[in-house]
């Protein structure tokens, strides 16, 4: 897992201003709101990340953050209608593009390290859809470290 973590701060380019790092409090708050428990490997990575911030929303003490996960999931939450996010997707990374990448809670919450991660947007009818966050990770890092060689 720490290589897997490593070669993402690798392809980042630190491009944002740092989120602070997750604690305890911050976490328990954020599974609260959320109903659900956080992937420790989402968690480990917001712990340990130099380049979290870059993608992913923040999991840290600063929750009235523009772009801390609660406020980016409320915001997306109150669109209209045919632009919400649904109810039992959680918004893990910044939204680009009107894009986010989810976890998606089940209706009897389970295992969080299990729960899929979709890429969902308005305007996309068929997302793409990974079976863990760990999956979701290790996709995203094939992904530039492919690109990186060609």
């Amino acid at each position: 897992m720490d290589d897997l973590f490593a070669t993402f701060d690798r392809c980042l380019v630190d491009c944002f201003p740092r989120h602070p790092r997750p604690d305890p409090d911050s976490i328990k708050r954020i599974e609260e709101h959320f109903q659900t428990a956080l992937p420790t490997t989402l968690t480990n990575l917001a712990k340990t990340s130099d380049k979290f911030h870059c993608l992913f929303a923040s999991l840290g003490p600063d929750f009235q953050s523009p772009s801390h996960i609660i406020r980016i999931n409320s915001y997306w939450r109150r669109r209209r209608r045919t632009r919400k996010i649904p109810t039992s997707y959680v918004g893990l990374t910044l939204g680009f593009d009107e894009q986010l990448d989810c976890l998606c809670i089940p209706e009897i919450p389970g295992d969080p390290e299990g729960y899929p991660v979709i890429t969902w947007s308005p305007s996309v009818e068929s997302p793409v859809i990974h079976k863990s966050f760990q999956e979701y990770l290790a996709c995203l890092v094939s992904n530039w470290t492919s690109k990186e060689k060609t």
